[in-house]
């Protein structure tokens, strides 16, 4: 409306009006096309990308490591040995991963109070998904048994991680 009807307006003051007064429809739309993605363009560059930058940033991960993990999971290609998994993963690769997770859990059991609380907000929200991130592997199909044979995830005090997980889901 905003430009269609000025266009429109405008065609009527030229000879060959009743030829050109639609062409204002085809015009106003391509006009209107131009504005939106300008408009998309300034608010990716000026709010996505430095909020996707910051919640990157927030979480130990820059653009390189997330376009990484994503290729190696949905590629199709293997991400380690074994034989590819959903997405390309393989069971050694899933285990590993939350085996460095459990590490951090087992540090942060062994930790008074104070030190806990001391530690960064990530480690302690990994310590308090861990329960879940745990059955959501065996949901998945990683057998219990390749989690288990791990060292760091075998010394996890489930009971403990199932407690933090509870208190956690409780208040979230």
């Amino acid at each position: 409306c905003v430009v269609v009807l000025p266009l429109a307006w405008l065609f009527t003051k030229l000879e060959n009006a009743t030829f050109m007064i639609w062409w204002a429809f085809p015009i106003a739309e391509l006009v209107a096309l131009a504005v939106t993605a300008a408009l998309m363009v300034q608010a990716n560059n000026k709010m996505i990308k430095p909020m996707t930058d910051s919640l990157l940033k927030r979480y130990g991960f820059n653009r390189n490591d997330l376009k990484a993990a994503y290729d190696r999971a949905y590629s199709g290609g293997s991400g380690g040995s074994g034989e590819g998994g959903a997405g390309g993963y393989s069971e050694s690769d899933y285990v590993n991963e939350l085996a460095e997770v459990a590490r951090i859990v087992n540090e942060l059991a062994a930790l008074p109070a104070a030190e806990y609380s001391a530690r960064s907000a990530d480690d302690r929200y990994y310590d308090s998904i861990y329960y879940d991130v745990y059955q959501q592997y065996l949901k998945a199909g990683i057998k219990q048994e390749s989690l288990d044979a791990n060292a760091e995830i075998k010394k996890v005090d489930m009971v403990r991680s199932k407690r933090l997980n509870e208190e956690f889901n409780s208040k979230h």
